[in-house]
């Protein structure tokens, strides 16, 4: 037992709560899952996925609604209609989305993530904690002694259709088991042995795709191969449907899908060691559903709405996009991007990742360091962010992206050149926290306009991706909804 002084000058007594029987008020949100469907019409796209961008639009209803505790969930499918060669469906992130925006009906976009895919595939490795990875490794069994080791082998769920894919049986259960393939598996004719995609592993940096183990490849496809994603808001880092808070807007919101193309969601084999045909063929999208999760706590609900009727300013997460492309050749190349108050009020962090200009099919996402930067440094503001030109290949730039590294899912050097992502981070927190700092007050303020530059000497063409984090004030008010 304690005391303090309130106020008013009068002791307040603090029990020890081992010893204080006086009843405790807690409150919590109750949620139902609400299951929508797209207006766009029907549960899937009519034309399916191909080499043109489909739309599909959800609206959010008027409740008290939790974004990072909703879903949205879909099956992938193709055939040997539209595939003649084993079809393989990339692994990490989720290829299927190219972008996927909430706004309001006036047009005021309270998130906008453009190259979603992309996004997904570099960032959630990072944003996922080693101990959530590790607690969601599922093992497959062997298929004989062509699979002999298969079945004391495991892939990390957590880092599979954005920490949270689900491997299912297609239409057809004799394909229910899928594995995870690269250049250097061994390919035993009908069953299709492949060595399983672990990140840590050195050997396994080429490939992140979802292989049918009971099609060897150079094999003609089956009748049909099926994957289902879940793809859950809440592990969705620097965005508003990862922000876990109860919210009412007053009016019905948008959510808009842009689906990538057919060639960014797999790819043909042709040979044993996974190499390409061409793209995938047509590829069908069915139960295509949202599952979003309203209170139902009415004193919950009720407390939510009497904020937002009142006034309610919030701090939410927002990612930009920049892209940029060098010319052909080994050279030093400076990529700039600038970033004022226009984007927000404070700039938490900056991703960047460099890919091969001729990256393509199975090669699309590889953005492993050794093909394609000999070395680099940053700036803000003309300033210098390291001391010394990092070269990769020696591991010189390990100092500088430790603390931003530490605790997620990228456990070793190694790991950190094959996934490879330079973090510039002004947080002060590791990224795998960004459920804490997403929505608390800090990072660089944009209270003037900050100049980001990479001098980044390549091996070859590169595609230049930046994605970055700034935070804004989302303002809700009766008849209005603000951010900035």
């Amino acid at each position: 037992m304690a005391t303090t002084m309130n106020e008013s000058g009068a002791d307040t007594v603090h029990t020890e709560r081992s010893i204080d029987y006086r009843p405790q008020a807690y409150e919590h949100g109750t949620y139902r899952m609400t299951q929508l469907k797209q207006i766009t019409g029907g549960d899937g796209l009519a034309a399916g996925i191909a080499n043109v961008n489909q739309f599909s639009t959800f609206e959010i209803p008027n409740k008290v609604v939790n974004f990072a505790k909703s879903q949205l969930t879909f099956d992938l499918s193709v055939d040997s209609t539209n595939n003649a060669r084993t079809p393989d469906f990339f692994a990490l992130g989720c290829p299927a989305i190219d972008r996927i925006s909430l706004l309001t009906r006036g047009g005021i976009y309270l998130m906008d993530l453009v190259d979603f895919n992309y996004y997904t595939e570099a960032v959630i490795p990072y944003t996922t904690k080693i101990a959530e990875m590790d607690s969601k490794r599922v093992g497959f069994a062997g298929n004989g002694a062509d699979d002999a080791t298969a079945a004391a082998l495991a892939y990390p769920v957590g880092l599979i259709q954005p920490g949270n894919g689900v491997l299912t049986a297609g239409v057809n259960p004799s394909l229910a088991v899928f594995v995870i393939g690269d250049a250097a598996a061994v390919d035993t004719g009908v069953t299709g042995n492949r060595r399983y995609n672990v990140i840590r592993a050195s050997t396994m940096k080429e490939h992140r795709y979802v292989h049918d183990q009971f099609r060897g490849a150079n094999a003609a496809a089956a009748s049909v191969s099926a994957l289902r994603y879940v793809l859950k808001f809440g592990e969705l880092p620097h965005c508003l449907l990862g922000v876990d808070k109860d919210l009412f807007f007053g009016e019905t919101l948008i959510l808009n899908i842009t689906w990538a193309l057919n060639t960014q969601i797999g790819f043909q084999e042709t040979r044993a060691d996974g190499a390409y045909a061409a793209g995938l063929g047509g590829v069908s999208l069915s139960n295509l559903n949202l599952y979003l999760a309203v209170e139902t706590n009415r004193m919950v609900a009720e407390s939510v709405i009497s904020k937002a009727q009142a006034g309610l300013a919030l701090t939410i997460p927002y990612v930009y996009t920049n892209r940029y492309q060098t010319g052909a050749g080994a050279s030093l190349q400076s990529i700039q991007i600038r970033i004022n108050r226009g984007h927000g009020k404070s700039l938490l962090k900056i991703y960047h990742i460099p890919y091969l200009v001729a990256n393509t099919q199975n090669l699309l996402y590889l953005h492993d360091v050794a093909v394609t930067t000999t070395s680099f440094y940053t700036t803000v503001d003309n300033d210098r962010m390291q001391d010394n030109v990092m070269i990769p290949s020696n591991y010189g730039h390990l100092p500088y992206i430790e603390a931003a590294v530490k605790g997620c899912a990228i456990d070793s050097s190694d790991s950190l050149n094959y996934n490879f992502v330079w973090i510039e981070d002004f947080s002060g927190a590791p990224t795998c926290d960004w459920k804490l700092t997403d929505t608390a007050e800090g990072g660089l303020p944009l209270s003037q306009e900050r100049i980001w530059t990479l001098l980044h000497t390549q091996l070859a063409a590169t595609a230049h991706r930046s994605f970055y984090v700034t935070q804004k004030t989302l303002f809700i008010a009766p008849n209005q909804i603000v951010v900035q």
